[in-house]
C-alpha cells in the first residue's frame, strides 16, 4: 500500500519496535514482572471512583478571555509547565512514556479526579522539529507537514 500510494518502498527500520520506541509512538514496554503492577496503577487512576468534585466558586465566576490573550498567556515563561503539572498530582500517578521523551503522556489524578494528561516536556527535542527523513518525503508537491520524521 505504501509504495503504491507514495511510489517508494517503505523503509525497512520503519515498522521495527526500536524505531518505533525511538520516536516515542510506543507508550512504553513493561516487563513481564512489572505488568500486574502497572495495569493495576493505571486502574486505580482509571477505574477508581473519582473523588467529590470541587464546584466552582460563585462569587469569583471565570472571566471570558480572548483567544488571542488565552495563546499568549499559554506561552509566558513564568507558566507552570507539565512537569509542575505533573508534581501537583495526587499520588499513584503513571507515565505513558519515556522519561526523555519530548510528549508527555501520563495517567493521573488530580483532588481524586481522574485525568488524562498530555504536555511537552521542557528542553527536549520535538518531534515536529525532527529532521525530514528522504525516503518518506512524500511525492513532489506534498506538504512537509505530512512527511514522516524519521
Amino acid at each position: 500500500m505504501y509504495r503504491e500510494l507514495r511510489g517508494v518502498e517503505l523503509p525497512e527500520e520503519v515498522q521495527r519496535a526500536e524505531t518505533l520506541v525511538a520516536h516515542g509512538l510506543v507508550d512504553g514496554v513493561v516487563p513481564p514482572e512489572r505488568l500486574a503492577r502497572t495495569v493495576a496503577r493505571a486502574l486505580a487512576v482509571l477505574a477508581d471512583p473519582p473523588g467529590p468534585a470541587g464546584l466552582p466558586d460563585p462569587e469569583r465566576p471565570a472571566e471570558p478571555v480572548d483567544a488571542w490573550e488565552a495563546v499568549l498567556r499559554s506561552r509566558a515563561p513564568d507558566r507552570p509547565g507539565t512537569e509542575a503539572v505533573l508534581a501537583a498530582a495526587d499520588l499513584g500517578l503513571l507515565e505513558l512514556a519515556a522519561p526523555d521523551s519530548a510528549l508527555v503522556r501520563a495517567l493521573a489524578r488530580f483532588g481524586g479526579q481522574p485525568a488524562v494528561v498530555v504536555g511537552q516536556r521542557a528542553g527536549a527535542e520535538r518531534p515536529f522539529t525532527a529532521p525530514i527523513c528522504a525516503a518518506c518525503a512524500g511525492p513532489p508537491g506534498w506538504p512537509s507537514s505530512w512527511a514522516c520524521r524519521w
